[in-house]
């Protein structure tokens, strides 16, 4: 749940400043009966605390750049939520290697992941709408502590 709002303002923060971009894009997240609810009503109604980490104006509706409700597919039942599934193992396993000192399950495997979560990075949005370098609000700042330092120094 943490990461699917995480994802939200980051989408949020980038996208806000775009002309005619209001309310143009979907979250499509992989099925998990215990919270999909839950996001549908956190997406719909966003917590006042979540403003701050993208600066919102007082006559800006909260999170305008995100269609109002998420939705939660069966990862085998479409494309790109696989492909979701398989950048989040790329980053889980380059977190893992990177902060976390797990052992290569084969020979050379940090090398790769290193090479994969390179080309990730290049499709990630921009750092400072993943990790605020000075974050405004206590909810940047609570995701810039409990992020890995490796993902916080991926990208650009």
């Amino acid at each position: 749940m943490a990461g699917s709002l995480h994802l939200a303002l980051q989408i949020q923060k980038h996208h806000q400043s775009k002309g005619n971009n209001k309310g143009q894009t979907f979250l499509f997240v992989d099925e998990n009966k215990k919270s999909a609810d839950q996001l549908a009503e956190l997406l719909f109604a966003p917590p006042e605390w979540s403003d701050a980490y993208y600066d919102r104006d007082k006559k800006q509706a909260r999170l305008d750049q995100v269609i109002d409700s998420a939705f939660a597919v069966k990862s085998h039942h479409a494309g790109l939520v696989q492909v979701a599934d398989l950048y989040a193992l790329i980053l889980r396993r380059y977190v893992e290697l990177h902060d976390y000192g797990s052992a290569e399950i084969w020979d050379g495997e940090k090398l790769e992941i290193d090479e994969y979560a390179k080309i990730l990075a290049s499709r990630l949005l921009p750092k400072s709408a993943r990790w605020p370098t000075r974050p405004k609000s206590s909810c940047g700042h609570w995701y810039n502590q409990i992020a890995p330092a490796s993902l916080l120094t991926l990208g650009k």
